[in-house]
């Protein structure tokens, strides 16, 4: 096999750190492929791990896996190459008279004997993380349409996304602009809600005297909730419709 680095994907989320009880930022891998028998057994013949026919190599894993299982569920402890230990334990608890009931159950565990650490620097690595704290605006709509891309007059607006906490005292604003002839206008809106997800107005009022059919482009600058963080844009246009 060629020796080339493993290229793998991760992405950062945000999690529980149970020592600190406070929130951190944990990578995760991605696009983890699930390798089912078939798979497997091609995978390893065509690799150069085993060698031999596919159905013969298939009839010897799937055999082999069943001894496994039949050796757990009769009380029996397997080590896989120092690496894995499959065994059997009984889970719950019992009373006093120390015998077991309905609430115990035989369990198959599945142990690692040994962590196969590695150095990242091993492997090609590609960050598909959401970018920071820039806003991203998936869907803007009025509140009860079926789906986006046009508000209706005198219903309240709704956008959905990431990144959409508003806070005006950070210098975010939400600017809505329309063409009427030659002449581009503008209004400056502000949500009556947000967080991560969804930001939601009030009918504005300055868009009352919008003619119908009017293409509407929202522009957000925003901070992503932090004092002192950089700012970040984000447009979305949308259709207007007539409330009837």
């Amino acid at each position: 096999m060629a020796n080339l680095k493993p290229k793998l994907k991760y992405r950062v989320v945000k999690g529980y750190n149970p020592l600190t009880r406070g929130t951190c930022m944990r990578p995760q891998i991605t696009d983890r492929e699930t390798y089912y028998l078939d798979h497997l057994v091609k995978f390893a013949i065509d690799n150069g791990f085993v060698r031999g026919k596919f159905h013969d190599m298939k009839g010897a894993l799937n055999g082999f896996i069943e001894c496994i299982q039949y050796l757990s569920l009769n009380g029996k402890a397997v080590s896989l190459n120092d690496w894995l230990r499959v065994h059997a334990e009984l889970t719950g608890t019992v009373g006093e008279g120390m015998q077991l009931t309905d609430e115990n159950e035989l369990r198959v565990r599945i142990q690692a004997l040994k962590e196969l650490k590695t150095s990242i620097d091993n492997f090609s690595w590609t960050n598909v993380s959401e970018t920071g704290n820039m806003p991203k605006i998936d869907a803007l709509m009025y509140v009860g349409a079926s789906a986006a891309g046009e508000i209706k007059k005198s219903e309240a607006i709704i956008a959905t996304g990431r990144n959409l906490v508003f806070n005006s005292e950070l210098g975010d604003s939400v600017t809505v602009s329309w063409i009427d002839g030659e002449e581009t206008k503008s209004a400056t809106i502000s949500p009556i809600e947000s967080d991560y997800s969804h930001m939601k107005f009030d009918w504005p009022a300055a868009l009352s005297e919008v003619p119908d059919g009017s293409e509407l482009t929202f522009a957000f600058h925003l901070h992503g909730g932090i004092e002192g963080g950089a700012a970040y844009d984000a447009t979305k246009s949308v259709i207007l419709i007539s409330a009837e």
